[in-house]
């Protein structure tokens, strides 16, 4: 399925909509919380009555989004123009302007630690736009840390954000960067879990653990007996190699198959079966 996230995010879990959408609850006005939203692609896509929180626990993945869908709605601009403003603006012009990305890539770098300038944000999504694969890395300082990838803000980015805007920009949606720990879930009526992988973890999740993926799950079946309702994704095969924890954990529940959706994401995969899932109550 083709990747209609607008950052261009690995784990997008968008291109799956068709196939969960009859398992979503069908009630109006429901609060949701979408725990761990990277991209937010499967959020725009949620009933536009909805109340729906998107956190994520990288800072500038929910910054970007809120300063993002704020300015266009202040802009009193069409998402097009917008959008269009936006590619004018970008510090990387094409996909050989090693110079823009390294300009980028040194003032985003000198703003690591201050939250409260804006440009942040527009630098951090120039540098997504163009770096390797448009991965996200950052150095133990919390500086970028990728090469330039030849990649640049280019037609197929800006038609997603376009995309993006439309959806998003009528919707009762708030962004936020909150340890999916600190949160009380049984606020919500609906919740969505996308976690990071255990055995593909994205290196800015690479801290997660076994340990986080018991503490999540068992966190999950708490809201479950308050009489919460849930998806949640996850592999039970990687290259082959069985997730036994979710594996076992999934029984007490009801899935959906995905297919080996995963393989295209990562160029250093071997051979082997991934076989991703939605698991819900």
């Amino acid at each position: 399925m083709k990747n209609n996230c607008w950052l261009n995010y690995h784990g997008s879990k968008g291109k799956f909509y068709e196939k969960i959408k009859h398992i979503l609850p069908k009630e109006d006005n429901l609060s949701c919380l979408d725990l761990f939203a990277g991209g937010t692609s499967l959020s725009s896509m949620l009933p536009a009555g909805w109340n729906i929180v998107c956190n994520d626990n990288c800072w500038d993945i929910g910054k970007l989004q809120g300063q993002f869908l704020s300015d266009y709605k202040d802009s009193g601009k069409t998402p097009e123009e917008w959008v269009k403003g936006l590619s004018e603006s970008m510090t990387v012009k094409d996909r050989n302007d090693i110079r823009g990305y390294k300009d980028a890539k040194n003032q985003y770098n000198m703003l690591v630690g201050n939250t409260s300038r804006w440009e942040r944000s527009y630098l951090f999504f120039d540098l997504v736009c163009s770096s390797f694969s448009n991965y996200i890395r950052f150095n133990d300082k919390g500086e970028w840390n990728l090469n330039f990838g030849k990649r640049y803000f280019n037609p197929s980015m800006q038609r997603k954000l376009v995309n993006w805007l439309k959806l998003m920009g009528n919707r009762d949606v708030t962004f936020n960067c909150s340890d999916w720990k600190d949160l009380e879930l049984n606020h919500y009526d609906f919740l969505i879990v996308d976690p990071p992988y255990l055995n593909t973890c994205a290196q800015y999740n690479s801290s997660w653990s076994l340990k986080d993926a018991e503490q999540l799950l068992d966190k999950v079946d708490e809201y479950t007996k308050q009489g919460g309702r849930f998806i949640l994704f996850e592999e039970v095969l990687s290259k082959g190699i069985p997730n036994n924890l979710v594996t076992e954990w999934m029984q007490k529940y009801k899935h959906i198959t995905l297919g080996d959706e995963s393989t295209g994401c990562n160029y250093q995969r071997n051979k082997g079966i991934t076989l991703e899932v939605c698991i819900y109550n």
